[in-house]
């Protein structure tokens, strides 16, 4: 089990959570957000796929062939993104609110301007 594991943790790793943060550290450029808690979590967003969750997509009573490995690799992949779904859906909620927060603040600052120009 640990023979399979740890590759899977490292390219879990190194393919998609250090892309994820950067894709994300991204949208906050892209949306001009500032908040160092936020910046933090995404920093600290980490996935750690363990024994348990291998075992959980396991079929009971299922043979181990080429069909077999097939799915069960796939079951794992989908568990895998379901994870950083999870994961990762707080923060995109918490950087739409931000956005909206400001585009009010815009918003209002340009209603202010037009009534004093």
């Amino acid at each position: 089990m640990q023979s399979f594991l740890s590759p899977l943790q490292e390219t879990i790793d190194s393919t998609i959570q250090w892309k994820l943060r950067d894709k994300m550290l991204e949208l906050l450029q892209k949306f001009d957000i500032h908040d160092e808690h936020l910046q933090q979590l995404i920093q600290n967003l980490t996935l750690q796929y363990k024994e348990e969750d291998l075992k959980n997509q396991m079929k009971p009573g299922a043979r181990l062939n080429g069909n077999y490995l097939l799915h069960y690799t796939n079951d794992v992949a989908a568990d895998i993104k379901n994870k950083f779904r999870q994961l990762i859906l707080p923060l995109i909620e918490e950087i739409g609110e931000m956005t909206e927060k400001q585009l009010e603040n815009q918003v209002n600052e340009l209603n202010l301007q037009k009534r004093s120009g």
